[in-house]
């Protein structure tokens, strides 16, 4: 899934009138089979042309003016988490994220059919002091992520979803089942 978000606002909150333009000049749409579609940021109208065209893509790349090296960012529908990736050049960096992306819908998939392996994952990745902060986005995140694991704990057999928690929670909490 293209995140396009980062692209227009280049183009949104860029003058290029302004001054001097320090941002990326260089970027590509990358769609499913690797193939590019090279943007140059600095022609704001054709760049907005192309990303309001039905283009295909599912990624992006950029080129980074202070290194020249390129970074790739797709975002993964299933948890809409974004993947990053570098790359030397533009293709490498398309590659990069495209094998990201496919890893993780991948994952995704094997998550949606395994209940042990959702909450061994969420277990791995879950934030145990979230109740404690003070943004309300982190503290929702860790509520959405507590409902999230006991349904999937839930959803196995009682010693199993005790041996998952055993083996990936922290040794001072309790499991919920």
């Amino acid at each position: 899934m293209l995140y396009e978000r980062s692209l227009r606002h280049w183009l949104n909150h860029t003058s290029f009138n302004a001054g001097p333009y320090n941002g990326p000049t260089r970027a590509a749409l990358v769609r499913p089979d690797g193939t590019l579609t090279p943007l140059d940021l600095t022609d704001s109208w054709g760049t907005r042309a192309i990303l309001n065209t039905e283009h295909g893509a599912i990624a992006e790349v950029t080129q980074i003016p202070a290194t020249g090296e390129w970074g790739g960012t797709a975002m993964n529908p299933a948890n809409r988490n974004l993947l990053y990736s570098t790359g030397s050049t533009a293709q490498e960096a398309a590659y990069a994220v495209l094998v990201l992306l496919y890893t993780s819908e991948a994952d995704a998939a094997r998550m949606a059919r395994e209940p042990a392996y959702r909450a061994q994952r969420l277990l791995e990745r879950m934030d145990w002091y979230s109740h404690m902060s003070d943004d309300h986005s982190v503290w929702a995140a860790g509520e959405r992520d507590s409902r999230d694991l006991r349904a999937a704990l839930d959803e196995l057999p009682v010693p199993e979803a005790r041996e998952v928690w055993a083996t990936y929670a922290p040794t001072d909490t309790t499991c919920p089942v």
